[in-house]
């Protein structure tokens, strides 16, 4: 039993055991490590393949995006035909009253259809935005309710209108007028035969 001890204690000394421990390690790390170091390559070249698609995916993403197309082919046109719109609103004095005749969306559509960028001829003749040919098909289809004079007129206009309906009723009342009035009265009765006379 000692001698098995002693063989036991010699094949499990100290310095033994730490050199088979080291060389087993040793060689379980190689196999790990070459293992491991196979493995992250391929992970590696994974992450670099997916990095690159990625990368494509960006690009194309890039290349269809619809903020670049906004800014590229709609805004450039859009926007100053927007400012001039607004220009002519706050001319036709839209900002400060009710109701107007002024219509940004047919001031709008007049100026991207005169100023349309395929068709270079138009700015030449300028179309008014009734007489564009798919809006007079439209309104022929839908036609609009007419407007009141306040909203068709401007306040130059107006008073215009105003001014010379109340000089003609001032004009009227004059004595004088209206004794030249009741003459002319008189005068077309007696000219006029009546239905009693007989021709």
């Amino acid at each position: 039993m000692s001698e098995d001890l002693n063989s036991c204690g010699s094949r499990l000394s100290p310095d033994s055991l730490m050199l088979d421990d080291f060389n087993g390690l040793r060689k379980r790390n190689h196999l790990n490590t070459s293992a491991l170091s196979y493995d992250s390559l391929e992970d590696t070249s994974l992450e670099i393949s997916d990095i690159s698609g990625h990368e494509d995916e960006c690009a194309r993403e890039d290349e269809d995006d619809p903020m670049e197309y906004l800014d590229k082919e709609v805004f450039p046109m859009l926007l100053p035909c927007f400012e001039e719109m607004l220009f002519a609103a706050k001319q036709n004095d839209v900002l400060k009253v009710q109701k107007s005749r002024f219509n940004g969306l047919d001031y709008l559509a007049e100026l991207l259809w005169n100023r349309n960028p395929c068709h270079p001829e138009r700015q030449l003749n300028y179309v008014p935005i009734f007489e564009i040919p798919f809006v007079k098909t439209y309104l022929e289809n839908n036609p609009r309710p007419v407007f009141p004079k306040s909203w068709l007129w401007t306040a130059s206009e107006a008073a215009v209108v105003i001014q010379s309906a109340m000089r003609g009723y001032f004009v009227r009342r004059l004595p004088q007028v209206q004794e030249m009035r009741e003459f002319w009265k008189i005068l077309a009765r007696e000219k006029t035969p009546s239905r009693d006379t007989p021709l």
